[in-house]
């Protein structure tokens, strides 16, 4: 009787421990989507800050476009 339930102790703690095997697995897999994610996350705000960073610099060329515009007809009118 004490060999059967010894033998049946090893067998559920040989299935428990196969359970925390596929646990830790799916975990690994989990942090690797987890990690890319991440990476694809700083990407994207990388590029938004850098598009960002372009337009305000598209802007203001066109407003020192502007203002030279400005001067120039000002100088135009009061010559």
């Amino acid at each position: 009787i004490y060999r059967n339930y010894v033998d049946e102790l090893r067998a559920e703690i040989e299935r428990r421990q196969s359970a925390v095997d596929s646990q830790k697995q799916l975990v690994e897999r989990q942090i690797v989507v987890v990690l890319e994610f991440t990476k694809e996350k700083t990407t994207l705000e990388k590029l938004k800050e850098n598009q960002l960073a372009e337009y305000k610099k598209e802007q203001l060329k066109k407003e020192e476009l502007m203002i030279e515009e400005f001067v120039s007809n000002a100088r135009a009118v009061t010559s």
